[in-house]
């Protein structure tokens, strides 16, 4: 069973570690607002699954699907002196598979017979949206679409809603991938700007750890910290690099740096009488070892670490309760020794005032 000092310093670090978190998620937002790849990710997902691979034209499918009315209401501007970053970073499945639809009916339906070659539409006209129609019209698509909503088309046995949820999916799909590379890019640049952001405010897990181990004052102050954390955590939401760095400096934890004759020290760590101070090779190596450790916790985003906390501090709600009772010990208890003293037993000692001295 974990004691309650190896849970305040779980807790502490889960603490730590989610404030950094927050730290380097807010510096990748401020990045991701320059960047924009978002968009640039779903827009190459979109070329991929719709075979226009032509980056940077908008003539194709692509193009059509980003100028449809309910696409082009996701986004400011128009395609044409649009730059990346006005695209829209996400499509509802729903209004893609709608405009999809919306597109493939005003083309003109494929012409594998003479019932079918005189039927001409023009940009602006569409036919109905029956499961004859789309089929029909679907013939026209790239190879590799057009196998694929045929198939859906087919799947669905003449139920238009049951073809619309099979094209959902398709596009989901695509989407989860999209995802999937925009969670790895996220997650090397968490690593980078926690190794940065570790170094810069000495943000060493290593010696902190060791700090909440011996320090029982700074382990309450912290988990006091903690508790408000969990409880009230809309706190932190929207909050600025500034603001969530200088939070973390109020917390109390044994981070940054100080300046003696000169030199540039890590605070209350190396030299806690602010006069000795030397760096070692063995000091420099737990220091570099302590910021990727920090680096690497950043890596798992703030979600996990505040889930973690969470957890730590529902353990420490069940644990401290049955501690005190084994010190407080039972009210039903059988008398103590001393009440079963014979009679001539020398009294307590008593302090000025008659109160008897309660042993320490």
């Amino acid at each position: 069973m974990f004691g309650s000092d190896v849970l305040d310093v779980g807790i502490g670090m889960s603490l730590l570690f989610l404030m950094m978190s927050l730290i380097a998620t807010a510096v990748r937002e401020a990045v991701e607002g320059l960047m924009k790849s978002r968009s640039t990710d779903l827009e190459k997902g979109l070329r991929e699954m719709l075979g226009d691979t032509t980056k940077g034209n908008y003539a194709g499918l692509v193009g059509q699907i980003y100028q449809h009315p309910l696409v082009n209401s996701l986004y400011r501007g128009k395609l044409d002196d649009a730059g990346k970053g006005d695209l829209p970073s996400y499509i509802p499945s729903k209004t893609f598979v709608a405009a999809f639809l919306d597109i493939v009916l005003r083309s003109e339906p494929a012409k594998t017979g003479t019932a079918q070659a005189s039927v001409q539409l023009t940009q602006n006209d569409r036919k109905s949206l029956t499961m004859e129609n789309l089929k029909s019209c679907a013939g026209n698509l790239p190879p590799q679409i057009k196998n694929i909503v045929i198939g859906a088309i087919d799947d669905a046995q003449d139920d238009i809603s049951a073809a619309r949820k099979n094209l959902e999916g398709w596009f989901d799909a695509t989407m989860d991938r999209v995802s999937g590379w925009y969670r790895r890019r996220t997650q090397l640049i968490l690593f980078l700007i926690g190794i940065a952001g570790a170094v810069f405010l000495n943000v060493d897990s290593i010696t902190i750890a060791q700090r909440l181990t011996n320090d029982k004052t700074l382990r309450d102050g912290i988990v006091a910290t903690a508790q408000h954390q969990v409880t009230v955590p809309a706190d932190n939401a929207g909050k600025s690099y500034d603001e969530l760095s200088t939070q973390l400096g109020k917390i109390g934890f044994p981070i940054g740096w100080t300046k003696i004759d000169g030199w540039i020290y890590p605070e209350a760590q190396m030299c806690p009488d602010r006069k000795t101070c030397e760096y070692t090779g063995g000091t420099l190596f737990k220091i570099v070892i302590g910021w990727l450790v920090t680096a690497f916790a950043v890596m798992l985003g703030a979600p996990f670490w505040f889930d973690v906390l969470n957890r730590f501090m529902v353990v420490r709600s069940t644990v401290k309760p049955s501690e005190k009772s084994q010190n407080e010990g039972s009210k039903d208890a059988a008398p103590s020794a001393p009440t079963m003293q014979p009679a001539a037993a020398a009294p307590a000692p008593k302090a000025p005032g008659g109160q008897p001295i309660k042993p320490s």
